[in-house]
């Protein structure tokens, strides 16, 4: 299992190495880097660090309904949301379970719409032919609620 605040050490325990890692540009104060599970542009799993804690996990869906493409060490079963969940199934989703949620408005302009539930999880869909659910992020900080 992975959360937020857990080591590099702990996340490497968990999870293994990452298949990728993007690092810090020269021009960034803090030791910041990214570690990808899966390849990049297709499902991935990636885990931002800001000096060796994980501040985020970012789940890449890109439209795909295929969960067991996802990484391996993200291991989903009975997964209800998938690249292709549109905006009002999700909705749905969260007020069965009577999760708070809104719209939040400054990632939601004309070619992307994001969700903001109440745990601070981002769900973010791109407007395209389809109504693609393109990642599901949780990251550190307060979302207002």
């Amino acid at each position: 299992m992975i959360r937020l605040g857990m080591s590099a050490d702990e996340l490497l325990a968990a999870l293994g190495k990452p298949d990728d890692v993007g690092c810090q540009r020269a021009t960034d104060a803090a030791d910041v880097s990214i570690w990808l599970y899966g390849s990049q542009g297709a499902n991935n799993l990636q885990v931002p660090l800001l000096e060796k804690r994980v501040i985020g996990i970012w789940l890449y869906l890109w439209g795909s309904t295929d969960v067991c493409t996802l990484p391996l060490v993200f291991s989903a079963k009975d997964w209800t949301i998938d690249g292709r969940t549109t905006i009002p199934e999700f909705k749905r989703l969260l007020d069965a379970e009577d999760i708070k949620w809104r719209t939040h408005a400054p990632l939601t302009f004309n070619t992307q719409t994001c969700i903001l539930v109440e745990s601070n999880v981002h769900a973010i869909w791109t407007h395209d032919e389809h109504e693609t659910l393109e990642k599901i992020m949780l990251t550190e900080g307060s979302n207002g609620w």
